[in-house]
């Protein structure tokens, strides 16, 4: 379901790259620090889901789910599947 490489030194999740990612979305309502630092230090599906569950406390489940759709730029659906699993 997700993807992640690294080519020419330059990480992506299902193919897109931190900078890609933060040129296309709307970030404004995230902690773009957060999001760079998760982005950097996840590298499977299970290291989004405990990053996520650690954020949890502080943030809605909105705004995971918003985390996860952008940093995997899965679709709503796929998305939700994965916050059921940090909930």
């Amino acid at each position: 379901m997700i993807q992640f490489e690294i080519n020419d030194g330059i990480k992506t999740i299902n193919g897109k790259s931190l900078d890609l990612i933060i040129q296309t979305i709307d970030l404004s309502h995230l902690d773009l620090e957060l999001f760079k630092k998760t982005f950097n230090k996840i590298n499977s599906q299970q290291d989004l889901i405990e990053a996520m569950k650690s954020i949890k406390k502080d943030n809605t489940p909105t705004e995971i789910l918003l985390y996860i759709k952008y940093l995997t730029s899965l679709s709503l659906a796929d998305a939700t599947e994965i916050l059921h699993e940090i909930i």
